[in-house]
């Protein structure tokens, strides 16, 4: 065998050895990580999805017998969003079209409850979504002291996001 080739042959050997050991390494540094957070990293749209539903449980503004594909539907709403987020570098949540606690914008009274169902979620940004808060813009009359007397209008710019329908 030519000296050339069995040094070629031990730089390969010794590649493979230090790949293997870089290996052991992160999969170390893994485990060094609680199991509870790495479900919680993997399973990002999973876990805001059931905090979601456990408020609005607790606000009983979730229908009786929601069926298993409105419960799937809502889940995929959750998931896109930790999709979303992963791929863009920036925060995305999913919004309550018609608030799950709606206080008129004006004089801040209780005016409208939102329902946790599909056809109520929307994905926004982070930002967009705090700036939304639990404000609802309402064609009903909020009562004294409301600017708008009898009826509101739309928002402004007639919709809940920056980024369209998803």
């Amino acid at each position: 065998m030519d000296p050339a080739d069995i040094v070629e042959q031990l730089q390969a050997e010794h590649d493979l050895i230090v790949a293997f050991k870089e290996q052991q390494q992160r999969e170390a540094e893994l485990k060094a990580i609680p199991r509870r957070l790495r479900y919680k990293a993997n399973n990002r749209g999973l876990m805001h999805h059931e905090i979601a539903t456990q408020r609005a449980e607790s606000l009983n503004a979730v229908p009786p017998l929601p069926t298993d594909e409105q419960r799937t539907q809502i889940l995929a709403k959750y998931d896109l969003a930790a999709a979303k987020q992963q791929a863009a570098g920036m925060e995305y949540h999913v919004h309550h079209i018609v608030t799950l606690v709606g206080k008129c914008s004006d004089t801040g009274r209780h005016v409208v409850c939102g329902l946790h169902v599909p056809w109520n979620l929307k994905i926004t940004t982070k930002k967009r979504n705090l700036e939304l808060g639990d404000r609802f813009d309402c064609d009903l009359p909020c009562g004294p002291g409301c600017q708008y007397g009898e009826a509101h209008g739309e928002n402004g710019n007639g919709d809940f996001d920056d980024l369209g329908d998803f």
